[in-house]
Order: C-alpha cells, then sequence, then structure tokens
C-alpha cells in the first residue's frame, strides 16, 4: 500500500478562510442574485408611476404610378406613398395604489432576503469557525500520536538489542511490538481524521479540490 501523505502542519487563517468562503460559498451567491432580481423587479414596478413616452411612424404605399414603378420621385404628382410620424406623453395619476402595494410586496420581500442572507452568512462563519477548530484538534492528535510511533520503535529496538544481547526477554519484545503496533494504528485513525477534518474546511470555504489525471 502507498503511504498517505503526511498531514501539514498549516493551518489556514481563520480570518482569510472566513472571506474566502463568504466568497465562494454558492448559497450567499444565490441569495445575492435574488437580492439583485429584486432590486430590479421593484424599479420596474416603480416606473409605473414614471410618463410614458411613444413614437410611432407609419409609411404608406398607394399604388403603382404611371410607368408602374414603385418609386418616382421625379415626375411630379405621381408620388404614391405617404409618410406619418407622431409623438405621445402619457403621465398616470390615479392607479388606486397599484403600483405602491407592488413595490411594497417587493420590499418585503427583499427584507426577508436580506435576513436570509444575514443568517447564511452567520452559519458560514459558524461552519469556518468550527471546521478550523476540528482541523486543529486532528492535527495535534496526529503529531501526539505519530510521537508515541517513534517512542515505541526506540522502545522495541532497545527490547530487541537486549534480547540479542541476552539481558531481554522474547516477552518484552512482543510487548514491545504489539505497542509499537497499536501506536501505529492510532497514528492511522489520527491521520485519516487530519484529512477528514481538512476536507471538511475545504467544503466549508467552499474551495473545489480536483485530482490531476
Amino acid at each position: 500500500l502507498a503511504e498517505p501523505v503526511r498531514p501539514s502542519l498549516d493551518v489556514p487563517d481563520v480570518t482569510a478562510a472566513t472571506q474566502a468562503a463568504l466568497e465562494r460559498r454558492p448559497e450567499l451567491a444565490a441569495l445575492d442574485e435574488a437580492l439583485r432580481e429584486n432590486a430590479l423587479r421593484r424599479d420596474a414596478a416603480l416606473a409605473g408611476h414614471r410618463p410614458t413616452l411613444n413614437l410611432s411612424a407609419t409609411a404608406q404605399y398607394l399604388g403603382p404610378n404611371r410607368d408602374e414603378r414603385w418609386w418616382n420621385t421625379d415626375t411630379a404628382g405621381l408620388r404614391t406613398h405617404h409618410f406619418f410620424a407622431g409623438i405621445g406623453l402619457s403621465m398616470p395619476l390615479y392607479d388606486a395604489g397599484l403600483t405602491q402595494a407592488r413595490a411594497g410586496g417587493l420590499t418585503s420581500e427583499r427584507d426577508a432576503l436580506e435576513s436570509r442572507r444575514r443568517d447564511a452568512a452567520l452559519s458560514v462563519r459558524r461552519d469556518v469557525e468550527r471546521s478550523v477548530s476540528d482541523l486543529r484538534v486532528a492535527q495535534a492528535m496526529w503529531q501526539s500520536d505519530s510521537s508515541r510511533v517513534e517512542i515505541a520503535g526506540e522502545a522495541l529496538a532497545v527490547a530487541a538489542a537486549a534480547y540479542k544481547g541476552g539481558t531481554g526477554g522474547a516477552t518484552d519484545v512482543r510487548d514491545a511490538e504489539s505497542a509499537l503496533a497499536d501506536a501505529r494504528g492510532d497514528q492511522a485513525q489520527s491521520s485519516m481524521n487530519y484529512w477528514i477534518a481538512r476536507a471538511e474546511l475545504e467544503h466549508a470555504i467552499g474551495a473545489i479540490s480536483r485530482k490531476e489525471r
């Protein structure tokens, strides 16, 4: 089996990790888009109180001229085209409060979205802080178990040397081997816990890790 990558002793800064999470988390991005949509819809609703400018133009063809040409500007009296243009301005005076009601509904929706955005941001901050804390604990546990493995390895070497020199028994060697195996098992478990904590932190930040193929 390939030996797993040793855990890194570098732990991300909480402030930087939180800022990255606030920029990357998809739920926050979705709420930001919803707020922008709400602002546009509210502006559109308030446009009901604004004046409306209408422009119109018409080109009319009555029939062919004497030479059966559709366009003839050289012969006077044979122009068979009429052009009309108009401009109109309308100003809403009274709509029984419909525009304000629509805008008010959208304002209430915006307040609800802003409240959800604040709650989501707080949740993201808690996720990042908890993940960083769990990563630090997992890192400390791995370091402690790694130290136990080194100590158990040295104890095994001493027991084996004593056995070869005739000053120690086989029982001491077996006990040392058992202690080393237990320490390595704990180290493997703490290493797995470390990488789980690292993955949870990346998920909390919103980072996407991809293996290169």
